[in-house]
């Protein structure tokens, strides 16, 4: 019984469809979190503003609380930071996983060329 014929330039084409879906996942995962760091910056840029204003009531509780708030902000905009590495390094992982998938692929196909000839 003779083999079925693997279509691999099928196999190839899929693969491919596959990158270019995974790259664009992890671009709109990119832009939305691109946008929340701007509207943090901008929420960061304001709290220290209104922190330096001379015009602020001084009152220890007020300037503690504004302090936190800044910390808050802070502290959203290192972890959002983290949050971009993690989702770069997972896209970098998966598209790898595919960039080994298909030269496993083509390796296969040059080894069912040869044994053609």
């Amino acid at each position: 019984m003779e083999k079925e014929k693997r279509d691999y330039r099928k196999e190839l084409n899929a693969i491919q469809i596959e990158k270019e879906e995974v790259q664009s996942r992890y671009a709109g995962l990119r832009r939305e979190l691109e946008d929340r760091n701007e509207e943090l910056v901008y929420r960061l840029e304001k709290e220290s503003r209104e922190l330096d204003d001379p015009n602020i009531n001084r009152e220890g509780e007020l300037v503690r609380i504004y302090e936190e708030r800044l910390s808050v902000f802070r502290k959203h905009k290192y972890e959002q930071e983290e949050y971009y590495d993690v989702l770069e390094q997972q896209e970098r992982g998966t598209l790898q996983k595919l960039s080994d998938k298909e030269r496993d692929i083509k390796v296969e196909m040059n080894k069912d060329n040869e044994n053609k000839n």
